[in-house]
């Protein structure tokens, strides 16, 4: 039988699970939508979408996630996962942002914005020359300064089969699989109860 050449994508990044895999040439996507509890169920799912393809993780040879920005626990939870799959079968991670996942849905389109709601009155923002060819970095904004314009794109939810297809053909060291939080996480070190050492 011949060997079977299998991307893996995984998106997190929002209220939603949602995988896709590059099997020889067959694209087959599962999506769910999840409040909460990434961490929880992610191999879960992975394991009963592999199943319903009858493939397993040997047949692996990369796979792609969204870095953000998004959900910080959801994001956690996918590049987590990645990365334990591509140490152990010795694969490439793609790690592809949110806002350049989002412009692949943007076809036939040049010289664009997207823009994803950041909440708590606030825009993530991100312009292109096409789809996949950013113009310099993301931004952070609040809403009064968001851009306006025909060009002005609000994609609800990434593209996971066309992620997919991206990652397939992406550079591994062009596209590095590290979190693209853009804000900062809101956790802060707890001081409370630290004792102060005293000089000697």
């Amino acid at each position: 039988m011949e060997k079977q050449t299998t991307t893996l994508a995984i998106d997190t990044s929002s209220n939603r699970l949602q995988l896709a895999l590059i099997n020889n040439d067959k694209t087959t996507s599962y999506i769910e939508d999840v409040a909460r509890g990434h961490a929880e169920i992610i191999f879960d799912r992975i394991e009963k979408f592999f199943a319903s393809n009858e493939i397993t993780y040997d047949d692996l040879v990369r796979i792609v996630v969204i870095t953000g920005p998004g959900s910080f626990t959801g994001l956690r939870a996918s590049i987590a996962a990645t990365r334990a799959i591509g140490f152990a079968k010795k694969i490439p991670i793609i790690g592809v942002p949110t806002l350049l996942a989002l412009s692949l849905g943007i076809e036939h389109k040049t010289y664009f914005t997207i823009i994803l709601d950041a909440r708590r009155n606030e825009i993530y923002c991100q312009s292109f020359s096409k789809a996949a060819y950013p113009i310099g970095k993301e931004q952070l904004l609040s809403n009064e300064h968001a851009p306006s314009g025909d060009n002005i794109f609000m994609p609800e939810h990434i593209d996971i089969e066309l992620l997919a297809h991206f990652g397939a053909s992406a550079l591994p060291e062009d596209f590095i699989a590290t979190p693209n939080y853009v804000r900062q996480a809101d956790a802060k070190p707890q001081t409370k109860h630290i004792v102060e050492l005293e000089e000697s």
